[in-house]
């Protein structure tokens, strides 16, 4: 909690959910700042495993789905 309360969350967090019953959490980002997000990951590894997908809005990827269909 300590170092928590001194780096905080990665840049671009919109929520962070903790499953009730212990096994795991979703933390949600809007960022362009992967390696910020990154930076702050090393804070925790110690404690937490991270399993880190980067996505893209359907508004962003059609355009490379139609692409790559013809």
């Amino acid at each position: 909690m300590d170092v928590f309360a001194k780096e905080g969350a990665g840049p671009g967090v919109i929520a962070h959910y903790v499953a009730a019953d212990g096994g795991g959490g979703v933390a949600i980002s809007d960022t362009d700042d992967v390696e910020g997000a990154y930076r702050n990951i090393l804070n925790y590894t110690q404690w937490v495993e991270y399993d880190t997908r980067v996505m893209l809005s359907i508004e962003q990827a059609l355009p490379h789905i139609a692409d790559s269909l013809g």
